[in-house]
């Protein structure tokens, strides 16, 4: 009797490993599964996260400000200004659900010289990519500069 119970004992041990990995195999392939659902449902959602860029312009800070407010859409609920000294406004930009945030921070750095610090806000993928990035930071230079309206 006792050496039935060993081998029953035994066999349990051994079909359980089997078992285990099995299922850790299993569910690794709902997760992935799950994962690949959740990316086309929510377009690319992942953890959200901020990246900033400040750079400079040869451009007085009222032009740049009326400049950004213009292109991005900003109102003016949204800007906080002393005219002539600094300006901050933020925004929601693109067509995700949840929406991309861009902050904009202007301060005057001398004459016809102006600071500017913008973060991007994203939950999505696409728009957390280094390159997207690079090219708004670049883009919103350009809106800066007067080169892109």
């Amino acid at each position: 009797m006792k050496k039935f119970y060993l081998t029953a004992v035994c066999s349990v041990v051994l079909l359980s490993g089997c078992a285990t990995e099995d299922f850790a195999a299993l569910n690794q392939k709902i997760s992935d599964a799950a994962y690949d659902v959740n990316r086309v449902v929510y377009g690319g959602q992942v953890t959200p996260n901020s990246v900033s860029k400040t750079f400079f312009v040869d451009v007085d800070v009222d032009t740049v400000a009326a400049r950004m407010k213009s292109y991005y859409g900003f109102s003016n609920a949204r800007i906080q200004a002393t005219p002539g000294a600094f300006y901050r406004m933020a925004g929601n930009t693109g067509k995700n659900t949840p929406r991309d945030v861009l902050w904009i921070s202007l301060n005057k750095e001398g004459a016809n010289r102006t600071s500017i610090k913008m973060t991007h806000d994203s939950a999505f993928e696409r728009t957390q990519a280094a390159s997207w990035r690079d090219d708004l930071f670049e883009g919103a230079k350009d809106v800066a500069d007067g080169k892109l309206r």
